[in-house]
């Protein structure tokens, strides 16, 4: 089995993917991208984390089937259009909107939140301790939340063409979605574009909420990696 990078979600840090990771038969890495977790403070941009990703497969051997949730789906899928040699396959969790509606909110949210980072970060560690209770909610704010870099990741992430680096790319590519996540409303689109896709979708979660099911998240990942192996 190829080792898997997992990558986080906005404001949060790689510590969200150990209770998934864990469970996995795979070697693992869990990076921080700038802004976030050990790399709290410094400005996100779009290369930065694709280079953060590039050093966790490099240290690895060179390829690795990549794992992304929200944010990280998006990084994810930015690599493969710069770097798809190195990656063996992708499995998006929650990484299935272009809505301009959504965008929209989530730029004003966005702005909103990093003027008042530090209450926007105590409110955010309550939601996701009530949605997502015990070891997956302690996990996602174990690193911190860090709502002043949120206007960067909007920034930079739209200015991304996740469609045409799925279209690029020749790999294996998975989209995992939650029954009730607000992410998955172009989730046909980019099943289609890309060459070699599946779409799962989760029962009765949500965005986060398919973190509850950490075993059947490693599970996912570690079938998929099996698949990514023999190609």
């Amino acid at each position: 089995m190829v080792p898997v990078v997992f990558l986080h979600g906005i404001r949060m840090s790689g510590t969200m993917w150990r209770p998934v990771a864990s469970r996995s038969a795979a070697e693992c890495r869990l990076p921080d991208f700038p802004g976030h977790g050990r790399r709290s403070g410094e400005g996100f941009t779009m290369d930065a984390a694709v280079e953060a990703v590039r050093e966790e497969v490099e240290a690895l051997g060179g390829r690795a089937f990549l794992a992304g949730v929200s944010m990280g789906g998006f990084i994810g899928m930015e690599f493969l259009a710069r770097h798809p040699g190195m990656a063996a396959g992708f499995m998006g969790f929650g990484c299935t909107s272009r809505s301009r509606a959504l965008h929209g909110a989530f730029t004003a949210a966005a702005a909103v939140a990093a003027r008042n980072s530090e209450t926007v970060d105590r409110v955010s560690e309550y939601l996701v301790r009530k949605a997502v209770p015990g070891e997956p909610g302690r996990a996602m704010i174990e690193g911190g939340m860090h709502s002043e870099v949120l206007p960067d990741v909007v920034r930079e992430v739209s200015a991304c063409d996740p469609l045409a680096a799925l279209r690029g790319y020749g790999g294996p590519v998975w989209f995992v979605n939650g029954e009730r996540d607000h992410f998955r409303s172009d989730e046909r689109e980019f099943a289609h574009a890309a060459r070699n896709s599946r779409l799962v979708l989760v029962p009765r979660a949500g965005h986060l909420t398919v973190f509850t099911r950490p075993r059947t998240m490693a599970r996912l990942v570690d079938d998929a990696a099996v698949v990514a192996s023999q190609g």
